[in-house]
């Protein structure tokens, strides 16, 4: 019994370091009357909380990187305007991404799904 228990956290450890389906966020509107220059702003500040590079700021479109390990790194585009911004997957390294099957690490979903909600934070205190 004992050396299944072994083998049944093996096998979760494992599974828990594999690829998932790669989490594309759609365009995500703002819903509020910010200009673009404000956007910009609370995208950058999100980038910053959440430890991403700024690699080239444009209006109207940052890239930014991530480097976790000394071995995973990643790349996204972010095109924005004053009503929308999306996360858009540009390039990574170590990350197991394959454009066929729309996989990549499960950690990339993670760190982008943290980046969209801290963004989203930031852009909604422009409300008030």
């Amino acid at each position: 019994m004992r050396h299944f228990l072994l083998i049944a956290f093996a096998g979760l450890v494992l599974a828990g370091c594999g690829t998932s389906r790669m989490n594309q966020p759609t365009e995500t509107f703002v819903g509020i009357e910010p200009d673009e220059t404000m956007v910009a702003e609370a995208i950058r500040g999100a980038l910053q909380e959440q430890r991403w590079k700024i690699v080239s700021d444009n209006p109207g479109k940052i890239v930014a990187s991530y480097s976790r390990r000394s071995d995973w790194f990643v790349v996204i585009e972010i095109p924005y305007n004053g009503d929308s911004y999306q996360l858009l997957y540009a390039d990574s390294r170590n990350l197991d991404y394959s454009e066929r099957s729309g996989r990549i690490h499960e950690r990339y979903n993670v760190w982008i799904e943290e980046l969209n909600n801290e963004i989203s934070v930031r852009i909604y205190g422009l409300e008030n």
